[in-house]
């Protein structure tokens, strides 16, 4: 049987942190391209949601010893007179000032979450318009989005886009979205269609296409609870920011097909944050992709003692333990999954499936009766049920499941091929013949199979 394999959360050459390019300005100035118009209504929406959060966008400029500019970012207001970057944006200076046009604040550090490389700075006199922000958990793939910054130091810019993609890391979603993300806007915002705020524009992908990123709403919100931000914070990489950047990399890779450079950066990413169950349980997904089921049963393993109530890592130990025929353990791993998460309908057909080759056929049944009833159209737990019923000698339910199969999948040779199995069986030539001929234009070679085992005796 095949197997599914779930993330927590989905080219060549060589792995490096570098792929990776962090939106902050530290030269030159470039003229954005024009947009393409949208249409009347929605282009009138996107007009006033620039102008209402036109006043919560600032620069923000790193300065060195000396007084001098050494980094430009964006950042958002959160609160009249506190603003939010990249922690990143910051780590390099000894001063820092706020600007917006010709006005400029000087600033202080507030607050600090290395961690996932955020920074809140507080600016005397700044009367800034805060926005709101909206957590992660209430998002969805699809929604639009806006990503508002100053690139490269210039005014307000504003790009449209999807939310593409959530990925799940250190308790929120970190945000991917297909809205762009120049250089210098590293710290701006990421709005949805009511200006409220989904999240922080981090990074993006060099060369890719639409591969940008946003930390989400929930870390902003817990970096406004924290104390006041000590002295000495900013002097070196945090392994759980740098983490986070692998764990980002091999999701791409792995959505690109390109499971060896996935298998490295999510390698990277344990030996940065090895506490992190989702790293582990991502790296066993690849492994399986990979066929190496022992190394992904030993990932998975990892993911499910570090983090025991995540369901997605008990089933990628159970298919790893499927593939590698230990089907005992593999069942165990499957019967955590369908009590963590009982309305997992592909749990319950694999845990039915490992019941059916540990010959446990009873259990078999009650578990593929329950994923069809979570999922009534689920053609391969129709068909694994007739295999169970038939080795159970009840032909006739097993007839009804196959011909059910066959309904809702028709040009599926293997549920016919049982099917017909099943007429000559119960000695039912005409209906024997019928399948064939159906067999014939789905695969021949199956058919050729079916003539001699069934048509020619």
């Amino acid at each position: 049987m095949d197997f599914l394999r779930k993330c927590y959360f989905l080219a060549g050459g060589a792995l490096t942190a570098s792929i990776f390019s962090f939106s902050v300005s530290t030269s030159s100035v470039h003229t954005p391209s024009p947009k393409a118009p949208a249409q009347k209504t929605q282009e009138e929406n996107t007009q006033q949601l620039y102008r209402r959060l036109v006043r919560s966008i600032f620069v923000v400029e790193t300065l060195d010893a000396g007084g001098k500019v050494v980094v430009t970012g964006s950042g958002v207001a959160v609160a009249p007179d506190e603003i939010v970057t990249n922690r990143h944006v910051v780590e390099k200076g000894v001063g820092w000032r706020i600007r917006s046009g010709a006005r400029a604040w000087s600033a202080i550090i507030l607050h600090i979450d290395s961690e996932h490389d955020l920074c809140g700075l507080k600016a005397e006199r700044l009367t800034a318009q805060p926005v709101s922000i909206r957590s992660s958990s209430t998002l969805s793939v699809g929604e639009r989005v806006y990503a508002l910054g100053a690139p490269e130091g210039l005014e307000l810019t504003l790009s449209e886009g999807l939310i593409s993609g959530l990925r799940e890391f250190e308790g929120g979603l970190v945000v991917q979205t297909s809205a762009a993300i120049s250089p210098g806007s590293s710290g701006g915002g990421l709005f949805d269609a009511k200006g409220q705020l989904v999240g922080i524009t981090t990074f993006y992908l060099k060369d890719g296409q639409n591969l940008n990123f946003a930390l989400p709403g929930d870390w902003i919100q817990s970096l406004m609870s924290r104390s006041p931000a000590a002295e000495g914070q900013l002097e070196s990489d945090n392994p759980t920011f740098q983490a986070l950047v692998w764990f980002q990399l091999g999701n791409i890779s792995e959505k690109n097909g390109d499971h060896e450079q996935a298998v490295r950066a999510y390698r990277e990413g344990i030996k940065m944050r090895p506490e992190e169950a989702g790293i582990w349980n991502n790296l066993a997904v690849v492994l399986g992709n990979l066929d190496r089921y022992s190394d992904e049963r030993d990932a998975a393993r990892q993911a499910t003692r570090l983090k025991p109530d995540m369901a997605d890592a008990w089933y990628n130990l159970g298919t790893a333990l499927a593939h590698l025929n230990q089907d005992d353990e593999a069942s165990k791993a499957f019967e955590e999954v369908v009590r963590l998460k009982p309305s997992d309908a592909e749990g319950w057909y694999d845990l039915g499936t490992i019941y059916r080759n540990l010959k446990r056929n009873s259990e078999a049944i009650r578990a593929l009766q329950e994923a069809i009833r979570l999922k009534p159209e689920f053609t391969e737990a129709w068909n694994n049920l007739g295999l169970v019923y038939r080795s159970s000698g009840r032909t006739d339910e097993a007839v009804k499941a196959y011909e059910e199969a066959v309904r809702l999948k028709p040009d599926s040779a293997e549920p016919w091929y049982n099917l017909g199995a099943t007429y000559a069986l119960l000695g039912n030539r005409t209906k024997v013949m019928k399948v064939y001929e159906t067999l014939r234009q789905l695969s021949p070679e199956l058919a050729d199979t079916f003539f001699r085992k069934y048509v020619l005796p």
